[in-house]
């Protein structure tokens, strides 16, 4: 008899292992998916982007900047952790070096304890032009103090609102799916152990017949 209870045991243990790896998928959220910045050439200019941890758990919260500019950002914060609720403000300093326009990726991970990481970027576009020298850094694209947890400023096109609303509805089906991918495959695993349990039962009593 405990010969068929450790097929059982070895299922349930590996129905709750695949269990425990999908509570722990972990979700970005940035409020500042894209910025848009217009600056003087030889200007500095700081600017921040909002990250909060809406996960259950703790991350660690690590800034990979790429792009065309990527030398020239300097980030006032990286890898540090974030507390479940948490938000924070990552300051960062970007200097445009001549005239043109620009593209450079801030790629924030937020890297649990255990499980996989998930990723958003914030796009910064910079365009370089004398005429802005002396008026600051003028942003088409940023977030007011009132709402910048959830929304972004009113310039946003419909397009990119629409890509940002996308990609949240293909990260929420994601894990929906792999959740009912999980029972599903639960079950199966559990039939399979039943049909394997009674049929040497069957084959026994033939055999006394």
């Amino acid at each position: 008899m405990r010969a068929k209870i450790i097929p059982l045991n070895i299922i349930i243990s590996l129905a709750i292992i695949i269990l425990i790896s999908d509570a722990l998928a972990i979700t970005a959220t940035n409020a500042n998916h894209r910025m848009v910045l217009r600056i003087a050439p030889g200007e500095t200019v700081e600017k921040y982007i909002q990250l909060q941890n809406t996960n259950s758990i703790p991350v660690t919260i690590e800034i990979l900047v790429t792009g065309d500019l990527k030398d020239n950002v300097k980030l006032k914060d990286n890898n540090f952790i974030l507390n479940s609720g948490e938000e924070k403000r990552v300051y960062f300093t970007i200097k445009a070096d001549k005239e043109g326009t620009t593209e450079t990726r801030l790629n924030v991970k937020f890297i649990p304890g255990k499980g996989t990481a998930a990723a958003v970027p914030t796009i910064v576009t910079l365009i370089a032009n004398e005429k802005y020298k002396g008026t600051g850094a003028i942003a088409d694209e940023e977030m007011s103090d009132k709402n910048q947890q959830n929304t972004k400023s009113s310039t946003l096109t419909g397009k990119e609102i629409n890509e940002q609303q996308n990609s949240q509805n293909n990260s929420n089906f994601l894990i929906t799916t792999l959740i009912i991918s999980t029972f599903v495959l639960v079950a199966i695993l559990i039939a399979v152990y039943f049909y394997l349990l009674t049929k040497p039962q069957k084959r026994r009593t033939r055999k006394y017949e």
